[in-house]
């Protein structure tokens, strides 16, 4: 069975999508950064995963700071997680990125079931409190301490890619029914909590 994943962004060239499957170790089965909208629908429908989590708010009323945000920064902060960037939706970026989220939802939705994640509280969650996405030695060293469990994770050349991975593994482990905390079920969002 086929996972999905997509690092969502209001501009292509910081997008990225992964798909991936697990037989006794996990496998990218397919990796690209710099894709278009158009690009993932037709991926998506090429590669007919069970499902596909994005991350990029897909559901809101009226842009005001959600409630399962602030319950999932609650969790982090109980647990003494730091800096994963679960933005309040009144800053402008957020809106655009919804936007974006909700035109790949309305496309998506028929082709496949449609997850919400948000892979930077995933990879601190598991531990990693670097700043992958700016230095490359924290993105080399997040990589590394999880190769035994990838056959091929040496591909992921960027933070776009591997916040896409997460994506797709916070996919595998939903539709396994472990290791995630689930904080909204309609449209479900969630985090990974262990690879």
């Amino acid at each position: 069975m086929i996972f999905g994943g997509i690092d969502l962004s209001t501009k292509d060239k910081n997008k990225a999508i992964c798909f991936i499957e697990k037989k006794k170790k996990f496998s990218i089965i397919f990796l690209k950064s710099k894709v278009s909208d158009e690009e993932i629908v037709y991926l998506v429908k090429k590669f007919k995963p069970v499902s596909v989590s994005i991350d990029a708010p897909l559901k809101w009323k009226n842009f005001v700071d959600r409630k399962e945000d602030k319950i999932l920064r609650k969790y982090l902060k109980k647990r003494k997680v730091k800096n994963v960037g679960v933005i309040p939706f009144y800053v402008k970026s957020m809106i655009e990125l919804s936007k974006k989220g909700n035109f790949l939802y309305s496309k998506l939705k028929n082709i496949t079931r449609i997850l919400e994640t948000h892979p930077t509280a995933s990879i601190r969650i598991n531990g990693f409190e670097g700043n992958y996405k700016k230095d490359k030695e924290e993105l080399r060293k997040i990589l590394k301490s999880l190769k035994h469990k990838f056959t091929n994770i040496e591909i992921i050349k960027n933070h776009n890619e591997l916040d896409a991975l997460f994506c797709a593994l916070f996919s595998l482990y939903y539709f396994k029914g472990k290791n995630i905390l689930v904080l909204r079920k309609k449209i479900p969002y969630g985090i990974l909590l262990k690879i």
